[in-house]
């Protein structure tokens, strides 16, 4: 159970970086997505699941889009976006 939880709140950050990277509200997000604009926040911070459905709802409202990876590959895409990051400044 602990497991799982890690990974709903990982899941959960990430949607929340991706939804501030495109500059996007959680009210704008959510407008056509939820009836319910605080229910977008309780999915960001891991207190609630969506399902598949409105998770693509969500993915194309912020331009996004999922990507199923291995452990060792996302390790090398987060330390490849680190390393352009600290290059950039």
């Amino acid at each position: 159970m602990k497991e799982k939880h890690f990974w709903l709140q990982d899941f959960a950050m990430q949607l929340k970086r991706v939804r501030q990277e495109a500059g996007l509200t959680q009210k704008e997000v959510s407008d056509g997505v939820f009836k319910n604009a605080a229910r977008i926040s309780r999915v960001e911070n891991g207190h609630d699941s969506i399902t598949l459905n409105t998770l693509f709802k969500i993915l194309e409202s912020i331009n996004g889009e999922l990507m199923i990876v291995t452990k060792e590959e996302r390790i090398k895409i987060e330390q490849y976006l680190i390393r352009e990051r600290l290059e950039r400044k």
